[in-house]
C-alpha cells in the first residue's frame, strides 16, 4: 500500500510541475506578444534596464499598458530574466530549481524556445 501512495504522489506532484511550465511557457509566449507590439510602436524593443516593466507603461494607443496582466515572477515564483541590445531580446526562467541550465522541470524556458514566435530575433 506504501509503494501506491508514492506513485500517486509522484503523479500531483507531475501534473502540479507541468501546470507550472505551462503557464510559464503562456506568460513568455504573452510577452513576446507585447514586445513585438511596443517595438513596432517605438522602434525598438525595452532596454535591459527597462526591463519588461516598460510593457505596463502606459501610451496614447495603450493607457493601461500592452500587457493586461503582468507577471514579474515565473511560476515558481523566481524573476524572470529579461535582456535585450534593443534589436533583441531574450526572456528566460531558470525553471523549477531556479538556476541556470538543469534537467526535467529545472530546465530553463527561453523565449527563442517557446511556440510564439522568434524570440525577439
Amino acid at each position: 500500500m506504501p509503494d501506491i501512495a508514492r506513485l500517486d504522489h509522484r503523479i500531483i506532484f507531475d501534473i502540479v510541475e507541468q501546470g507550472r511550465v505551462t503557464k510559464t511557457q503562456a506568460d513568455i509566449d504573452a510577452y513576446k506578444n507585447a514586445l513585438k507590439m511596443y517595438r513596432l510602436e517605438n522602434g525598438k524593443y525595452p532596454s535591459t534596464s527597462q526591463g519588461l516593466e516598460a510593457l505596463t507603461e502606459p501610451s496614447d494607443k495603450h493607457p493601461d499598458g500592452l500587457l493586461d496582466n503582468y507577471n514579474r515572477n515565473d511560476a515558481w515564483k523566481n524573476p524572470y530574466e529579461y535582456t535585450s541590445d534593443g534589436r533583441t531580446f531574450l526572456i528566460v526562467s531558470f525553471g523549477s530549481d531556479g538556476m541556470e541550465g538543469g534537467e526535467g522541470y529545472a530546465r530553463d524556458i527561453r523565449s527563442d524556445d517557446t511556440e510564439g514566435g522568434d524570440g525577439g530575433t
